[in-house]
């Protein structure tokens, strides 16, 4: 049962990070296209 709820858990964690992640870039980029 703890090995399921593990399986669940890590693939949200690294969604939300590396979606996080992905929207920390994008607006990097915007900030520096608009300079």
């Amino acid at each position: 049962m703890l090995g399921e709820q593990k399986a669940m858990d890590v693939p949200f964690n690294v969604i939300g990070y590396t979606s996080k992640l992905i929207q920390d870039q994008q607006s990097e980029n915007y900030r520096r296209c608009r300079q």
